[in-house]
């Protein structure tokens, strides 16, 4: 028993940067939702009373206001739709990647390299990849082989 809580992760962030800009923009968006139900709940409740006062500020009316308020609703739909397409192309397309690199390794082709763009994440998972890559390939080993023996051969002539 004692055993089993010692070997359970202790640490709930996997990649602190990609959590808390994901984190950041779920509560950006739950904010702006509820502060944007506020907004329209207090217009309706100031335009109500204005009504009932006879008072007409600039010519609105409910639907007038209810239409800025869903193109405003619109375009920051529209803006964290790019910001979402942007977000998940940095992090599958580099995921994407890696696979690719890990499936040609599988085959035999040591040579193929994890290149990713400077703005992607996982930059750290490609550059140990690479390193591993570099440290295991068979054909550098057969090569660095084949230098030493190369080497040796030319010392024992010498």
């Amino acid at each position: 028993m004692n055993q089993e809580n010692s070997d359970r992760r202790r640490d709930y962030t996997v990649n602190r940067p990609v959590q808390v800009v994901y984190t950041t923009t779920w509560l950006a968006s739950i904010t702006l939702l509820l502060v944007l139900a506020m907004l329209s709940y207090n217009c309706f409740q100031l335009n109500d009373r204005l009504q009932d006062l006879d008072v007409n500020v600039l010519g609105m009316n409910g639907f007038i206001l209810l239409g800025v308020l869903a193109a405003f609703l619109v375009v920051i739909s529209l803006g964290l739709c790019v910001y979402a397409i942007v977000m998940t192309h940095r992090m599958l397309g580099s995921s994407f990647r890696i696979k690719t690199v890990l499936q040609e390794m599988r085959k035999g082709n040591w040579s193929e390299r994890a290149k990713l763009r400077d703005g992607d994440y996982f930059l750290d998972v490609a550059h140990e990849l690479n390193s591993f890559m570099d440290e295991h390939n068979p054909q550098s080993k057969e090569k660095s082989e084949t230098d030493q023996s190369v080497e040796t051969d030319d010392e024992a002539k010498s």
